[in-house]
């Protein structure tokens, strides 16, 4: 009985020794981040004259875009900004009014 039992405990620690074995040298390539990259982010705190909280500037920089998120405390939820396209936003370069701002 104690031998039988000496052998099943041998072999049950040879198959987990041989699974740990393959585990350990089988080569398993990284998979991180699969197709396409999130965007970076820069977060910029700010205070609204006239609001009574305050907002946070959402920069999306890989896709340049520009929002912003409030906490409004009457209704207990956060209020969004719709994204502004920041490419469009530079394009207009210096103009004010439609006229082109010159020096």
């Amino acid at each position: 009985m104690k031998s039988t039992l000496l052998g099943a405990l041998l072999g049950l620690n040879l198959v987990l020794l041989v699974a740990f074995g393959a585990k350990m040298w089988r080569e398993t390539p990284a998979n991180a981040q699969a197709g396409v990259r999130p965007g970076d982010y820069m977060l910029i705190p700010a205070e609204v004259t006239g609001q009574p909280n305050d907002i946070v500037y959402i920069v999306d920089i890989a896709n340049r875009q520009l929002s912003g998120m409030q906490y409004d405390d009457a209704n207990k939820r956060i209020a969004n900004m719709a994204p502004i396209d920041l490419n469009r936003v530079f394009a207009a370069g210096g103009e004010v009014n439609g006229r082109r701002k010159t020096r």
